[in-house]
């Protein structure tokens, strides 16, 4: 949609893999395994474990060995999970940017488009920080500023 108005961001896709499990107590939040390169979080009755990042042109193949690797990670983090039982194993593309921070702010050139994207892993602070974009603009701005679109567009090539 930006290209359609002239601006090349350059994001582009990384893969992500989840599956979901039982689990005799979940967590009561999002939980962080920065060693094992996951995201614990309770849907539901079930546990989701996401992690790993894959750039493959094929955006869609699903590889289970992907899957497999997850579970290795993961395993020495839970205790009483059926890892046979996995289920709603999924892949699918997470929105990348160059630097890996995401893109928050108005897009050069077009002051009514507001972007929130290219967040990889990092949606609800993206949710929150549009939110206060738009309701509270003076005081947000200085927090957004680090994740501007403009960053990367000055290092673009703009179409006119």
């Amino acid at each position: 949609m930006c290209r359609d108005l002239g601006v090349d961001i350059g994001m582009y896709p990384g893969k992500g893999y989840s599956f979901s499990v039982d689990l005799p107590k979940l967590p009561s939040r999002v939980v962080h395994l920065g060693a094992a390169r996951a995201v614990l979080t309770p849907m539901g009755s079930r546990l989701r474990v996401a992690g790993t990042m894959e750039l493959d042109r094929d955006h869609d193949r699903f590889r289970e060995r992907r899957i497999r690797a997850l579970v290795a990670a993961v395993r020495p983090y839970l205790r009483d999970v059926d890892w046979a039982d996995r289920q709603e194993e999924w892949v699918g593309s997470r929105t990348m940017t160059p630097d890996g921070l995401p893109l928050i702010g108005t897009l050069p050139g077009h002051p009514g488009i507001l972007l929130a994207t290219g967040h990889n892993m990092l949606g609800p602070s993206t949710g929150r920080l549009i939110t206060d974009l738009l309701t509270d603009p003076a005081t947000a701005a200085p927090r957004a500023a680090p994740f501007s679109p403009a960053r990367l567009a000055r290092r673009t090539h703009l179409r006119r």
